[in-house]
């Protein structure tokens, strides 16, 4: 009830006619009070009759609930005979221009997707949107009253349904989910977790938490589901219609009307015979969810049903699965949605009688998973042949079942099972074997991708496939080679040297997008330094020469942090050049001291505390190398510096790679900023979003560690989340706005 209107009942209205009872002038005081409640309805603006339907019934309601079935209020605080007639021809009429107005449903399968993907998000709001869609359910439900129980694969039974009229029994009924219903359930287990509406009654709980949902509805499927005339944006309730006509689309039996499916899986059982009077109300609300159709994509209606039902797991409702025949797959148009998964194709067979054989219902699923493997997405009779010739051709030609089979040519063969995970991440290592380019890697791992993510999700193939490729490697099977078979990251901890080579597969299939650095190794080889430089004179003993110490080289494999000592191990080119560059820069630090003592009287002597020239130890590797470029007058003639590619210092690097995850972090905290258009904060996206090199980037990333950690973790971000910006064709440079500079 309205706060006006409650205001109205519970001070004035409901204190007067309480103690009232069955006498005349009682009566006439009721109906004085009556008219006046009917008069504040017409001060507050509400002068039509369609204005006051909803004001009517909330007050007969509350009278109901506190005063009883029978209470005299209620005769006066009610609409004439006539004025109903004109309330209910003037909702037909609404009804029936609504009608013909249809809007048509064009992309059932991307309306279901998206909601799915709201289903795992972490705002509350998101997945009550995403439950709307894929339940019909209405947001109060959901928010309270709803109670879902695992029957299939994709449908629940259902408790909970709202505008039952104070039935004494509790109504039950089962219903499809266009998402799995396992996914549903736990969806809904989060959404009462997140949302508190304990000691809240439905009117408020509609008026408070339906406005966001409804936005959310607008917001997420606007560009996919065309307005309703009259309305300007979607909301909540719309979605009971929307998921009535694709479940109808995917599992309504053939021959069960529309309709009658529709008022089915809606709760509508109160049709019982023309001359109930329920009977119109049931039936002008089930003409409510006919607002939608599903289109052909080329302006006409599909009016298949049940086109889904052979897909794995679907079954039909209980309801309905008496009388119903067996359905045979029909093939799809081009503009038509494809199933749950993806067919395979198979030869027509020529039509062959049926008939019935019966087994165990609690056997019933054990069956259709054996069946799987078998010729999938054929029939279940294809199936059964196809098994059947699989048995008889495994036994032995002794037993006297056996009879010799020569398979019809339509007839598929008897089909090998399908291949384990394990056994396609073996034969993803032979192919990818020989190969020695990290864009022929990625292609390869685009391809495999496209075939795993048709049948299963990323968490149950990737730790075997990585798995796999870490034995390959330690067998030698993979060799890593740099910029050919692996990326090759150089760091430090604790002042210790790490190399660490990742194969470029197992990036690309952690991120298909990922980007490969390639560097132009120098053609140079100087040999390391691997003595401490001392200074010769006496007089440079009062100045600590600094001390070069040769790191021993560390190799990381992918399957361990702890770091493993090669004593045998060449130093790469790579770590020759980068000592070798330490050494000059700490022999020209030496020159200059040199000088300084050398030359008491040009150079004035430095007070206390101040440091010395010469002695201040350079940062990062970038600045040494501009040390060595500008103070050395007299370089080894034996060796040249190497160039490297010129970034700015590493502090400037650091620094530009902090602000780029600053602007990150602003990005994902903006409100309103939903969980699909936000960014984990990832080496390869602050590679994409700063131009700067992989191992400063990880350097900053491992400092601020348990921050950005704590950031993913608000947000629900997960390492696999950019992944879908890669699909979606959305770059980070294109998103993220931020100054580098």
């Amino acid at each position: 009830m309205r706060r006006w209107l409650k205001t109205l009942y519970d001070k004035q209205y409901f204190p007067a006619i309480a103690p009232l009872i069955d006498t005349p002038q009682d009566r006439q005081i009721s109906a004085q009070w009556a008219a006046w409640m009917k008069q504040q309805w017409q001060d507050h603006g509400l002068k039509d009759l369609k204005q006051q339907r909803n004001l009517m019934t909330e007050v007969r309601q509350a009278l109901k609930q506190q005063l009883g079935e029978n209470h005299i209020a209620l005769e006066a605080m009610n609409f004439t005979r006539d004025e109903w007639i004109e309330i209910n021809l003037s909702i037909s009429d609404t009804v029936a221009t609504r009608n013909e107005q249809q809007s048509l449903i064009e992309q059932p399968n991307a309306i279901v997707d998206r909601a799915k993907m709201l289903l795992d998000s972490r705002d509350w709001v998101e997945v009550a949107a995403g439950l709307a869609v894929v339940t019909g359910r209405r947001c109060t439900e959901l928010l309270q009253t709803a109670e879902f129980i695992y029957e299939s694969p994709y449908t629940v039974w259902f408790t909970g349904a709202l505008k039952r009229r104070q039935e004494e029994r509790t109504l039950r009924f089962e219903i499809p989910t266009l998402a799995p219903a396992q996914q549903v359930i736990a969806a809904l287990s989060k959404l009462r977790r997140t949302v508190n509406t304990v000691g809240l009654d439905l009117e408020t709980i509609n008026r408070k938490f339906s406005p966001p949902v409804a936005k959310a509805c607008d917001r997420h499927f606007a560009e996919l589901v065309p307005q309703r005339a009259g309305r300007g944006n979607l909301y909540t309730h719309l979605f009971r219609t929307i998921y009535a006509r694709i479940a109808t689309h995917w599992y309504a039996p053939p021959t069960v009307a529309d309709i009658e499916y529709m008022a089915a899986i809606q709760g509508h059982f109160l049709i019982q015979n023309e001359q109930d009077p329920t009977l119109r109300r049931s039936l002008a609300s089930t003409r409510h969810y006919n607002d939608y159709k599903i289109g052909d994509g080329r302006g006409n209606i599909n009016g298949r049903q049940g086109v889904r039902l052979n897909d794995p797991g679907v079954q039909i409702l209980k309801i309905f699965q008496q009388g119903v025949p067996e359905l045979e797959p029909e093939p799809l148009m081009p503009e038509e949605e494809s199933p749950m998964l993806p067919p395979n194709k198979r030869q027509l067979s020529p039509k062959r009688d049926r008939s019935t054989l019966w087994l165990y219902r609690d056997e019933r699923d054990r069956w259709l998973q054996l069946l799987q493997p078998f010729v999938p997405k054929a029939s279940q009779p294809d199936q059964m042949s196809a098994l059947l010739a699989w048995i008889e051709q495994s036994l032995p030609e002794n037993h006297p079942s056996f009879t010799p089979q020569i398979p019809h040519p339509s007839i598929p063969r008897p089909p090998t099972p399908a291949k384990t995970l394990e056994q396609s991440a073996n034969a993803f290592i032979t192919t990818l074997q020989p190969l020695r380019d990290p864009e022929a890697i990625r292609s390869l791992c685009q391809q495999e991708l496209a075939e795993l993510e048709q049948t299963y999700d990323s968490q149950d193939y990737l730790p075997i496939y990585e798995g796999a490729i870490a034995t390959a490697i330690r067998s030698g099977q993979l060799p890593l080679i740099d910029q050919q078979t692996a990326e090759r990251l150089s760091y430090a901890k604790q002042g210790v040297s790490y190399v660490q080579r990742t194969h470029y597969a197992l990036r690309f299939l952690a991120d298909p997008e990922h980007e490969v650095e390639l560097t132009t190794a120098p053609v140079s080889t100087p040999t390391p330094i691997s003595k401490p430089i001392t200074p010769q004179r006496d007089t440079l003993q009062t100045v600590p020469a600094p001390t070069l110490t040769v790191q021993p080289q560390i190799a990381v494999t992918p399957q361990s942090d702890q770091p493993s000592f090669s004593s045998s191990t060449t130093p790469t080119l790579d770590h020759k050049l980068e000592v070798l560059t330490h050494a000059l820069t700490q022999l020209v630090q030496l020159i200059q001291t040199e000088r300084t003592i050398a030359q008491p009287s040009s150079v004035p002597a430095p007070s206390n505390g101040q440091t010395q020239p010469g002695s201040i130890q350079p940062e990062s590797l970038d600045t040494q190398e501009a040390t060595s470029e500008q103070s050395a007058k007299t370089p080894p003639s034996s060796t040249t510096t190497p160039k490297r590619r010129s970034r700015g210092t590493s502090a400037e690097a650091e620094a530009r790679i902090i602000k780029a995850i600053d602007a990150m972090m602003a990005y994902n905290n903006a409100p309103h900023r939903t969980h699909i258009q936000k960014w984990e904060i990832s080496l390869s996206a602050l590679k994409r979003l700063t131009k700067s090199y992989q191992g400063v980037i990880q350097r900053v990333l491992d400092a601020h560690e348990a921050e950005i950690q704590e950031h993913h973790q608000l947000h629900g971000l997960k390492s696999r989340h950019n992944v879908r910006h890669g699909h979606a064709g959305v770059n980070i440079e294109q998103v993220i706005q931020w100054e580098p500079d």
